[in-house]
């Protein structure tokens, strides 16, 4: 990471927290704010993040989809499942939920679970 993009990394994670103080139950910016410790390798704020966005949100089909990912990226194979489980539990009116996180699924069944960090 480049020290200018380092720099509007710091500066978006701010931006969103300034906006979680006045809107605390946005599920959207919990979501981005997630996203934007994702980018930044703050792999335990950005499932903080996700997680406050569901706890707003339970249908907020987008938390539950990135949270599986970085539940995945930590090894943590079994929360992800459940994450990727609920998200085509929610996006299910579209034609059995989304074809990549069928797949996704198949292969993450296949693996040995670990469980997650907190």
């Amino acid at each position: 990471m480049t020290p200018t993009s380092s720099f509007w990394d710091s500066l978006v994670i701010q931006s969103y927290q300034v906006l979680l103080k006045r809107n605390p139950n946005n599920p959207m910016i919990h979501k981005n704010l997630g996203l934007a410790y994702l980018r930044t390798h703050q792999l335990r704020k950005a499932i903080r993040s996700f997680r406050k966005a569901i706890k707003c949100d339970n249908q907020y089909a987008e938390a539950h989809y990135h949270l599986g990912n970085v539940y995945q990226e930590t090894g943590a194979i079994t929360a992800a499942i459940r994450c990727f489980v609920r998200y085509n539990e929610i996006v299910s009116n579209e034609k059995h939920g989304n074809v990549v996180v069928n797949e996704l699924l198949k292969k993450l069944k296949e693996m040995k679970p670990i469980e997650t960090i907190t």
